[in-house]
């Protein structure tokens, strides 16, 4: 499977868990780098960006590649908050490591929430 490839599957993975509102399987599919720094404060994290919207489907278009093991993958996202419906557009970068702090192609692909939450807010 190309790496394009791979990456889209741990998002594809990241959104499925969200929609039905699991955490722990979502942290399964985060950056080494952002679990090494955060992990920790994952579940608060996720309970105050994520689950407090009601995932319904999402669009997922062509990625942009930024630098070797880095996509960045526009998505258009449907959800509810509040029982109020809303449609955003959102982006995420998926990042493959080595290890944390060490970008390499050998590794695994796991998502920087933080890229996502600009469209959230």
């Amino acid at each position: 499977m190309e790496h394009k490839e791979k990456a889209r599957q741990t998002l594809e993975s990241f959104l499925k868990a969200w929609q039905n509102k699991d955490h722990a399987l979502m942290g399964q599919f985060l950056q080494l780098t952002w679990k090494a720094e955060n992990g920790g404060k994952w579940p608060l994290f996720a309970s105050s960006w994520f689950l407090v919207n009601n995932m319904k489907k999402w669009r997922i278009s062509e990625p942009k590649r930024i630098g070797q093991a880095n996509y960045e993958f526009p998505l258009i996202i449907s959800f509810s908050r509040g029982g109020r419906p809303q449609k955003r557009r959102i982006s995420a970068r998926i990042i493959c490591e080595n290890g944390p702090y060490e970008p390499g192609l050998d590794g695994s692909w796991g998502i920087n929430p933080v890229s996502m939450l600009r469209g959230l807010s």
